[in-house]
């Protein structure tokens, strides 16, 4: 176990470097000339990111020329630590984090929202953490599982459904997916994972409200064919707060090469730029990631639990700041839309 922390000490020392040297040379090298849309564009989602989502930045632009870049191999010894290390937080009143400690890009999130009339989960981990994560974390912050009545699933891979069967067969949790998602699961013969019961189908803008809660969906193709972004109000004292999540991050397209590749590009930033329009006509001030690396889950909730942490809320980060994660995902996008084209 010791060996494994040092590796993951030297990775977390090692991207923290790179934001560093960024920020002061420029964005990493890339093959792409300069001049040319591709650079262009990784420069634009450079920008965009600046230190607070150059997690984001590393993991995608780099990968539109070589689609390993940045990866480390996962040894099983930090997949167990990613589970055995989580902990749970009150981030709002009422929105809690239930998921996996950021070590690998594998870890995942899972978000609950307490309605005052039930329990609305987002996303439900890996197969291996879901189950185990989500009862614990809901007891942690005195919360019953019993009263999880709904669940939306922003994408139907199994790092993100992994616990939903579970939750669905233990609770009788309501599943909610797109329609397009719920056909993209049926069909999906690769991911091992368990897969729930077809159930509730959300639809393209349509509004959701349980109790003190009001979640509206829109369905942004691209990471998958029916990814579900979602805008919602939690509560923050006496105040309101909107948060934003963007459904699904990186550019696999189910291995898809040629014109179909080209295609999911394209998809991918219109949805991008739908949904960045949505968060700004929101006012959306918060956002949360589907992983933890992404919008630096870790950090954010150890601040948290500092004396002085709740005064000024590090998960509130201004509506620009939103705006900007998801245009960093736009942008490495449009760079690999110009590459293939």
């Amino acid at each position: 176990m010791k060996s494994t922390r040092v590796i993951v000490n030297r990775r977390r020392s090692f991207a923290l470097a790179a934001g560093i040297c960024s920020l002061l040379f420029g964005p990493p090298p890339l093959n792409a000339s300069e001049g040319s849309s591709v650079a262009d564009n990784f420069r634009k989602a450079f920008e965009a990111a600046g230190t607070q989502h150059f997690n984001l930045y590393n993991m995608l632009c780099p990968r539109i020329e070589n689609a390993n870049a940045g990866k480390i191999a996962q040894p099983k010894e930090a997949r167990k630590d990613s589970i055995e290390k989580a902990v749970s937080a009150k981030v709002f009143d009422n929105l809690y984090y239930v998921g996996e400690y950021a070590f690998w890009e594998s870890s995942a999130s899972s978000w609950v929202v307490d309605t005052g009339e039930g329990i609305v989960l987002i996303d439900t981990l890996n197969p291996d953490s879901g189950p185990i994560l989500i009862e614990k974390g809901l007891r942690e912050q005195g919360l019953d599982p019993q009263n999880i009545k709904y669940i939306v699933v922003g994408h139907a891979h199994g790092d993100h459904y992994g616990g939903a069967r579970y939750l669905q067969d233990k609770y009788g949790a309501r599943i909610m997916m797109s329609a397009a998602e719920w056909d993209f699961l049926a069909k999906d013969k690769r991911d091992p994972a368990q897969k729930p019961r077809k159930d509730m189908v959300i639809k393209d803008g349509e509004t959701f409200r349980l109790g003190s809660a009001s979640f509206s969906f829109y369905v942004t193709p691209g990471h998958t064919p029916g990814t579900v972004s979602t805008i919602f109000i939690v509560k923050d004292g006496p105040k309101e707060r909107k948060v934003a999540q963007w459904g699904g991050t990186g550019f696999g397209f189910g291995g898809a090469e040629g014109d179909e590749k080209l295609n999911w590009f394209k998809t991918y930033v219109q949805s991008a730029e739908r949904f960045k329009n949505v968060i700004r006509e929101s006012g959306a001030d918060v956002l949360i990631a589907n992983h933890p690396g992404l919008d630096n889950t870790v950090e954010k909730n150890a601040a948290l639990s500092q004396p002085s942490g709740r005064d000024s809320n590090p998960w509130v980060i201004g509506n620009d700041r939103v705006v900007a994660y998801v245009q960093t995902a736009q942008s490495c996008a449009a760079a690999g839309l110009a590459a293939y084209q």
